[in-house]
């Protein structure tokens, strides 16, 4: 029998899709995961799309889309999946596999449509089989790049970056607003950084999203990334990481708070994550700062 997948809605969270078959990451807006699984079958009906990505290949995968006929394919390395919300969807595979699974959720994606593409309905046009597409495959890769970081899982506002990147991915080629052009791109000025800045050292100790970085300036999200990249050369997330650590190298040279104390006052998850993002971007680690060390910048 199918194991059943419902999990509890977390407060003010999107709802889990899978089961906890790997490392995973959750936003208000949906999830990013790699799943890892041996042979094993699957059953829900889904609250947001569903997107898969596979790092290995699954020879005779069988599937069942909302009642159909159970459809039998080798889904391939590499080869992505769109199931859309409120599907009934059921799969089975016969080997090992691992796979990158986002969630968005229905009305989260539409709204970035309206905005982005002026549209006012959205369908996602999709069948659940097997495709390729690079892009998505590309964001799956930086997911599973960011969870083989040690010790800590992607921060809310990387997760929220890769959702948009990908909501957009779906709304230009795989939804019934890929035709429309998206809207001319203003240039963000040093004042609006200068806003996004400082809200983000305001904020720093929290977990931080690109929603609420866009809403501070009017934005929409995947104009945000896009402005806000082109302008600082970093995406928000990159930026971010740079502002704690700066925080966290201050507080290491001038106070004699504890380094686990320091971490979560910069708006790392733990001391480890700290000492791993310091050694990754500065090749220094806390504890050589506190003992004096000289960076060389």
């Amino acid at each position: 029998m199918s194991p059943d997948l419902k999990k509890e809605r977390p407060a003010q969270r999107a709802a889990v899709p899978v089961p906890k078959w790997g490392p995973s990451s959750t936003t208000d807006h949906g999830m990013a995961a790699i799943n890892r699984h041996q042979p094993a079958e699957i059953s829900h009906q889904l609250t947001g799309h569903l997107i898969l990505c596979s790092f290995t290949t699954c020879v005779g995968r069988e599937t069942r889309l909302a009642g159909s006929r159970i459809r039998t394919v080798d889904a391939h390395a590499g080869s992505c999946e769109i199931v859309p919300a409120g599907a009934d969807y059921w799969a089975r595979w016969h080997n090992h596999k691992e796979v990158a699974v986002f969630s968005v959720e229905s009305d989260w994606l539409s709204k970035i449509a309206q905005q982005e593409v002026g549209a006012t309905r959205l369908e996602l046009e999709v069948d659940a089989l097997p495709f390729v597409s690079d892009r998505i495959r590309q964001i799956a890769q930086m997911l599973r790049s960011e969870f083989m970081q040690p010790h800590h899982e992607p921060s809310s506002l990387y997760t929220d970056s890769l959702l948009t990147l990908l909501g957009m991915e779906l709304i230009r080629n795989h939804s019934s607003a890929a035709a429309r052009p998206e809207r001319r791109q203003r240039r963000m000025p040093k004042k609006t950084i200068d806003k996004v800045t400082q809200y983000m050292r305001s904020e720093i100790g929290t977990a931080i999203t690109v929603e609420s970085l866009a809403d501070v300036v009017g934005y929409s999200a995947n104009h945000f990334l896009k402005c806000f990249k082109a302008e600082t050369g970093q995406t928000p997330h990159k930026f971010l990481v740079n502002l704690r650590l700066d925080l966290a190298q201050e507080l290491l040279t001038t106070t004699k708070s504890s380094i686990t104390d320091i971490a979560f006052k910069a708006g790392f998850s733990s001391q480890t994550h700290l000492t791993s993002a310091m050694t990754k971007e500065r090749s220094v680690t806390p504890g050589q700062l506190r003992r004096g060390l000289v960076l060389d910048q």
